[in-house]
């Protein structure tokens, strides 16, 4: 059972007033201080982070946050819709007063992760670095879930800009606000890591969404498949894809809005990444 967390500071609580955002930064682990030393968070409740002791997830002895570079994220993706992030207060005889800040984002994941939280990593021109911990619930495959914040602040933090982290067990994961090149450059950075010292070897998925039942066909109560053909680049990339059957279109449609957000690791021929040419069948369950 949790402990009573610590009651939050004014750095704790500020984070999310602007809706200015700017390129994430690489990819990292946060650390919370715990007592003379400072341990790796891997989850969140609410606003306070979460560290492990033994076999339990407990609040640190502390109230420090910071960030180390490591050299991966997880292989795992999530979209970061509908953001809406700012600040508001009431201005009496030239004193600001009730000053308060809203957030919203709806978080959707193809694949299922546990311990989900949220970082903004704020630079503030009046309060300077601050950074905000934020606790999702585990997030169920293709099901939104809704962050919705509003909460008072002691003063205001004035102009700034935030960058977004987004973890899942304390491993940093992608996400949809990120620059796509920044993606796609960390991913063949991965895909390169891991084929290292492979002498020969078949196309094989390294990072990829299922596909996601047709909306048109829910309530039918019918299953299918389609098969996809594509080519897969030494670096792993999914080039041209096509839909090659598909017991109905909405399956081929569905397959193609997949694959296309997957990376392989590619097919090595005496130690050297080369193209393939793939087909690959998706099953599509009656629903």
């Amino acid at each position: 059972m949790l402990s009573r967390p610590p009651a939050p500071g004014l750095l704790s609580v500020a984070l999310l007033l602007l809706a200015v955002t700017s390129p994430v930064a690489a990819q990292s682990v946060l650390y919370a201080e715990n007592g003379d030393t400072f341990s790796p968070v891997r989850a969140a409740y609410h606003r306070q982070p979460l560290i492990a002791d033994g076999d339990k997830m407990v609040f640190p002895r502390g109230t420090k946050l910071a960030l180390k570079p490591v050299s991966e994220y997880a292989p795992f993706f999530i979209s970061v819709r509908n953001i809406r992030a700012g600040s508001s207060a009431l201005n009496a005889q030239g004193t600001r007063i009730n000053n308060a800040f809203k957030f919203h984002a709806d978080f959707v994941s193809p694949y299922p992760l546990t311990h989900v939280f949220l970082l903004l990593d704020l630079s503030s021109e009046e309060a300077g670095k601050i950074y905000f911990v934020w606790g999702l619930d585990d997030l169920v495959p293709n099901e939104s879930q809704t962050v919705d914040l509003r909460l008072p602040l002691s003063v205001p933090i004035g102009a700034g800009k935030y960058k977004l982290h987004l973890y899942s067990d304390g491993r940093e994961v992608f996400h949809s606000l990120m620059p796509f090149d920044r993606i796609e450059r960390s991913l063949d950075k991965m895909v390169r890591t891991r084929i290292a010292g492979v002498t020969n070897a078949e196309p094989q998925p390294f990072l990829g969404p299922s596909p996601e039942y047709p909306r048109k066909l829910r309530g039918k109560h019918v299953g299918g498949k389609a098969v996809l053909s594509f080519e897969v680049s030494p670096n792993g990339r999914v080039i041209d894809p096509v839909v090659a059957s598909a017991t109905d279109p909405a399956f081929g449609d569905a397959s193609l809005a997949a694959i296309r957000q997957w990376r392989f690791l590619p097919k090595v021929v005496s130690g050297r990444p080369v193209a393939a040419s793939v087909k690959m069948p998706f099953e599509f369950p009656a629903e």
